[in-house]
Formats: C-alpha cells, structure tokens, sequence
C-alpha cells in the first residue's frame, strides 16, 4: 500500500509537468468556441480586452501563438498535428469569431495582428 499512487487517475509527476509546461498539451476543458475572457471586444476596449487575452492565454501556455515565440512547425513535421489542433482551438475561442478577424488568418498570431490594426484604426477615426 505504500507504493501506491494517491495522484489520482494513473498521473505520475513526470505526466503531469510534461502537459503542463507542454504549449501543444490541451486541457479536457479546452473546445471550440471556450470563453478565453469575460469581456467582449468593444469598439473602445481593445487595450484592457487584449490584456486580458493574454493573461488567459499565458495561464493556459498558449501565449507562444500570438508572441511569436511559438512558430508554425513545418506541415511534414510530426509535431505539426498537435501544433494545429491548439492553434485551431484558439482561433475558433467565441472571443476571436467575428470581430473583424480576417476569414483568411491560418494563425491566431495573423487574427490578433489584424484585430489590433482594425482597433488601432478606429481609434484614431
């Protein structure tokens, strides 16, 4: 009894900072259309709803996909599957649906480019 692990649901140490600190690992609670913040994108709140975006996105170790820092993989590479699953679940999170994104972004880094310039612009009209 002493050997057993009470981490619950087979998990080892190991696993659990693997997925993590892994930016591909995706949560169960992860899905199309998640609520990544509370505020919706205003005409005149993109400053505070950006932060927010990156807050959520940094707790979840997606922040790599709109620094940059996170680069797309090339198509043969074997991480390029897991590198599109994430990056398809944050372009399709209901905050970044609409909003003026353009329909042709492949990559959230693109859809947050475009909003910031779109916002940036209304500013200043």
């Amino acid at each position: 009894m002493g050997d057993k692990d009470n981490r619950g649901m087979g998990s080892t140490p190991t696993k659990a900072i693997v997925e993590g600190t892994d930016p591909y690992s995706l949560h169960h609670s992860d899905h199309p259309g998640m609520v990544l913040v509370s505020k919706v994108l205003e005409e005149d709140n993109y400053g505070t709803w950006s932060r927010a975006m990156r807050i959520s996105l940094s707790a979840k170790n997606k922040i790599g996909f709109i620094t940059g820092s996170i680069k797309p993989p090339s198509s043969t590479d074997d991480s390029f599957p897991s590198w599109q699953r994430c990056n398809d679940m944050i372009r399709t999170a209901r905050q970044l649906k609409g909003r003026g994104c353009p329909h042709t972004a492949l990559t959230v880094m693109e859809i947050i480019i475009a909003l910031k310039g779109a916002f940036t612009y209304m500013a200043f009209q």
